[in-house]
C-alpha cells in the first residue's frame, strides 16, 4: 500500500514539475493568454493531485491563477476606461503582476525540486 502511495506521489510530482516549467515559460515570455489557457486546461489535474505536492508549490500555483485573473481584469479595465488616471492605475497593476508571476512559478518549481532532491533552478 505504501509503495503504491509513493508511486502516485512521485508521478504527481514529476508531472507537476513539467507543468510548472511550461507555465513559467509562458509567464517569462509574457504569453499571458497561453498561460491562462494552460492553467485552466490543467485545473482538473491539479484538483486531483494537489495533496501529493509540497504546500509551497500548491500555494504558488494557486496564487498564479489568481494573478492571471487579476491581470486579465487589469488589461480589460485599461482597454475600456477613458479616464487616464484609471488607465494608468490598471497599467501599473498589470506591470506588477507580470513581474510577480514568473517569480512565483520559480518558487513553486524550486519547492518541488527540493522535495524531489533535485538541484534548484534560477
Amino acid at each position: 500500500m505504501e509503495e503504491k502511495a509513493a508511486e502516485v506521489q512521485f508521478e504527481a510530482r514529476r508531472k507537476a514539475l513539467v507543468l510548472i516549467r511550461q507555465l513559467r515559460t509562458f509567464l517569462t515570455k509574457r504569453e499571458h493568454d497561453n498561460a491562462r489557457n494552460f492553467f485552466c486546461d490543467n485545473g482538473c489535474w491539479f484538483s486531483d493531485n494537489w495533496m501529493f505536492l509540497p504546500d509551497k508549490y500548491v500555494e504558488n500555483w494557486r496564487s498564479i491563477g489568481w494573478k492571471l485573473h487579476d491581470l486579465a481584469r487589469a488589461d480589460q479595465g485599461a482597454k475600456e476606461t477613458t479616464d487616464s488616471a484609471k488607465k494608468d492605475k490598471y497599467i501599473e497593476e498589470a506591470v506588477v503582476l507580470e513581474k510577480e508571476m514568473p517569480q512565483l512559478a520559480l518558487k513553486a518549481e524550486n519547492a518541488l525540486r527540493k522535495e524531489m532532491g533535485l538541484k534548484e533552478t534560477e
